[in-house]
């Protein structure tokens, strides 16, 4: 008997990290500057099966 797949939830967001962001003005942001590795980034899901 086979177990049902977990399907993705769409109220379940996908990240990326990043060590730095960059803001609209140009200005480059260092994590570690604030004491963090990485920023967290929420990502769309453009996964379109239909």
């Amino acid at each position: 008997m086979a177990l049902p797949e977990k399907a993705a939830s769409a109220a379940e967001p996908k990240y990326i990290y990043r060590p730095w962001i960059t803001l609209p003005d140009g200005t480059k942001i260092w994590a570690k500057k604030y004491g963090k590795r990485a920023f967290r980034i929420p990502v769309a899901d453009n996964d379109n099966d239909s």
